[in-house]
């Protein structure tokens, strides 16, 4: 049996186990979300809107990992904002973009908390690690742009499979849809799209069994019934063969195979395999991966790092950030010659997404995938 088959064959075996629970029980835990005050200079408590918003006509979606593990974490943080309040604002056709960090170091809250970028353009999860899971020195922080924050909810869901501490970070917006047909308000139906931060098991072995059920759990909470729309992105730790599939396996599509493939849309089973021996080819190719270069190291090159839908989304583009970005070397810092000063050790993906008319009675919304 050859090895692309055999790690689908241990990749199938498995999602049946899972199926004989159709539905992953993944606790979750609500959590508020933050918005800077300035006349008291303080982040506060924020609570949803009494007015829902228009759904936006195109938005964004950024997924960074800004590594925990190396050298001078707030410094590069801080190069990493820098780089973005750059990269967004810079844009010719700016979209408001939501982005999602994993790795954050808990010493990097008053950094992040206090850049100007952040406190004029963002709500913010997190203001501090209590509600990481378990005490572990790193997780996730999810921003969202104040021009579409609508949110009604944030929760978290650790992953009881997780030995490293892994969980998913939900934030739920709600908005009117736009229609061209009803400029009344109060015809225009609500529609709810939920965006998770993810961070998957790491490494070979018992990651590669724990990541099916991690993502799997994720899909079902993003395509629940009443969902309009749903975006997960992070780091995949998409390391082995089994993982290439694993997005169309638990109802996912790829933001970036489907940018980079001649054939977007499958219609039927033929166009389907087709994509999916597509998307084997686009895993191979360099300029997609997003690990591995920051500095090279022994483990090989990949696309760890992914941006995955499912509902009535469009995506219209995705790209890498960061690449080769790196940070000053502070004054009075001793470091080696040749210690690397890479920001991250990953490259961020920016994803840009439009809303796609679809049938919206909660009734007629796909169930998640069993």
């Amino acid at each position: 049996m050859s090895d692309r088959s055999s790690s689908n064959s241990e990749l199938s075996d498995i999602l049946d186990e899972s199926a004989n629970h159709p539905r992953i029980r993944t606790p979750s835990e609500a959590q508020t979300w933050y918005k800077y005050a300035g006349d008291s200079e303080s982040w506060l408590a924020s609570d949803p809107e009494n007015d829902i918003r228009s759904a936006p006509s195109t938005f964004a979606v950024l997924t960074w990992n800004i590594d925990f593990s190396r050298d001078l974490p707030v410094h590069r943080l801080k190069t990493v904002l820098n780089h973005l309040e750059s990269e967004l604002l810079g844009d010719p056709s700016p979209r408001p973009t939501i982005i999602l960090f994993q790795e954050v170091h808990k010493s990097c809250f008053h950094t992040l908390l206090s850049h100007p970028f952040v406190r004029s353009r963002f709500q913010v999860t997190d203001i501090s690690p209590s509600k990481w899971p378990g005490s572990i020195q790193y997780g996730t922080v999810t921003l969202i742009p104040n021009s579409i924050a609508s949110i009604v909810s944030v929760f978290r869901t650790p992953f009881s499979s997780s030995r490293m501490g892994r969980d998913a970070l939900y934030v739920d917006f709600e908005f009117l849809q736009r229609d061209s047909d009803s400029m009344n308000l109060e015809t225009r139906r609500k529609i709810k799209i939920r965006v998770a931060n993810a961070h998957l098991e790491s490494l070979l072995g018992y990651g590669d069994k724990a990541r099916p059920a991690q993502l799997k759990s994720i899909s079902q909470l993003i395509s629940s019934p009443g969902i309009y729309g749903g975006i997960v992105g992070g780091d995949m730790n998409a390391i082995s063969p089994s993982d290439l599939h694993l997005p169309e396996q638990v109802g996912l599509s790829d933001a970036w195979t489907l940018t980079h493939s001649t054939s977007v849309v499958a219609t039927s089973k033929e166009e389907t395999d087709s994509n999916i021996s597509l998307a084997n080819q686009i895993s191979s190719d360099a300029d997609s991966y997003t690990w591995g270069y920051q500095p090279p190291s022994r483990f090989p090159p990949g696309r760890l790092d992914k941006i995955l839908f499912v509902g009535g989304l469009k995506v219209d583009g995705i790209r890498r950030v960061g690449v080769g970005l790196k940070y000053e070397r502070p004054p009075g810092i001793r470091l080696g010659p040749d210690r690397p000063l890479w920001a991250s050790d990953h490259y961020g993906l920016l994803a840009n997404f439009t809303l796609v008319e679809q049938d919206t009675d909660p009734a007629n919304i796909p169930a998640p995938v069993d």
